[in-house]
């Protein structure tokens, strides 16, 4: 089989499927590229022989499914590979799902090995264990819902997930080829995950809620918490998506003082590292490593800690005011809800009981509103 002339796409590095025609007896196949634009891809290279394995999995973002492949070449070195490549396939993209059924039946799997300058490094053939049927179930679910906005999923998904993570999560089931009860392919997931607990984050909000005497706020702000709880959105794993999760909660604080300048002309400062208590509720590395992945990241430009802290936080304002609205019912009961907050109502179902905030009839409920309905923006 000869591929001197192949016509290979440009990319990154990274892997990428496509289809070609590599020998005219078998005609069209769908064809694994794997790129890699630095040296390190002579020492794969030289590899031999040159073993390639797949994890995959998917992953529930909130704008919906996302599928992972994690390619990786032994051996293992404290539990992470020689080289591991993600591959990151849009479940309700047009045609994936013919593509994955083609792979599927497919007896073999050829893998081209391109290096530096597109240069054509090596050619392999696998025999087809790889399991792609396992992806059809999670593809044909997703196509019935609406189409994914992969760059947002995926700055989503990158936030929430470290690829050690993903690489070490445990199948579903006792074995990767456990089926369900329906006899579908079990699918990996991350591993169970679990909500962050508002005692961990309760001393920062009471120093990001500390407008009221008696600090009736908090109230609205244990509210607000476990509406973040229920839309999954402080659910944690790892370091990374730990942080995202205290994140969420820190601009609550931050939505918080807003509103009380838009509707009271209360002014407060929003200080995000200040309210970090207890000191080791965020780490200044994991910190650092979130705000490289920020897509307005420069490398060149130097930004202090509480810089970049801030820029973190606010990152999440829109989704999280998103739930809000959605859990309140709408800019109204939202708006209500905080309009209400001062008032020391004991429990949170009372207060967000007045919702009168549907009429606003005086200049401060008619900015506060007015605020609201733009999505609750950042102030000053």
């Amino acid at each position: 089989m000869h591929v001197y002339h192949l016509d290979l796409p440009a990319t990154a590095s990274g892997t990428r499927f496509f289809e070609t025609t590599l020998d005219p007896e078998i005609g069209v196949e769908v064809v694994l590229v794997l790129v890699d634009q630095t040296d390190f891809a002579h020492q794969l290279a030289h590899r031999s022989p040159f073993e390639l394995h797949l994890k995959t999995g998917a992953v529930r973002t909130t704008l919906g499914p996302l599928t992972f492949l994690l390619w990786w070449v032994p051996p293992l070195t404290d539990g992470m590979p020689f080289a591991l490549y993600e591959h990151l396939l849009n479940p309700t993209e047009q045609g994936l799902f013919k593509m994955v059924q083609t792979l599927s039946v497919q007896t073999h799997l050829h893998v081209l090995l391109v290096g530096p300058g597109q240069e054509l490094l090596d050619f392999y053939e696998f025999e087809n264990t790889f399991k792609f049927d396992a992806l059809l179930p999670v593809i044909e679910s997703a196509m019935t819902g609406r189409a994914l906005d992969l760059q947002a999923a995926k700055l989503e998904y990158e936030r929430m997930y470290s690829l050690q993570t993903l690489f070490q999560m445990e199948p579903s089931g006792d074995g990767a080829d456990e089926r369900d009860k329906d006899g579908k392919e079990a699918q990996n997931e991350p591993e169970r995950r679990h909500a962050l607990d508002w005692n961990v984050v309760e001393p920062a909000a009471k120093l990001a809620f500390d407008i009221w005497m008696g600090q009736p706020e908090l109230i609205w702000a244990r509210k607000a918490f476990d509406v973040l709880v229920a839309a999954a959105l402080l659910d944690e794993t790892d370091a990374f998506s730990h942080h995202i999760a205290v994140f969420r909660v820190l601009v609550l604080g931050g939505i918080y003082r807003d509103f009380c300048e838009a509707a009271w002309d209360e002014t407060s400062s929003i200080y995000y590292a200040q309210w970090c208590e207890p000191d080791d509720i965020v780490d200044r590395f994991v910190v650092g490593q979130l705000f490289a992945r920020l897509p307005d990241w420069d490398a060149h430009e130097e930004v202090e800690f509480d810089e970049a802290l801030d820029r973190l936080i606010e990152a999440e304002r829109a989704l999280v005011v998103e739930a809000l609205r959605k859990d309140f019912g709408g800019t109204a009961g939202l708006c209500a809800s905080l309009w209400q907050s001062p008032k020391d109502f004991g429990d949170v179902e009372e207060a967000c009981k007045d919702r009168d905030c549907f009429e606003p009839d005086d200049a401060g409920r008619l900015q506060a509103y007015e605020w609201v309905s733009e999505g609750c923006l950042r102030r000053g």
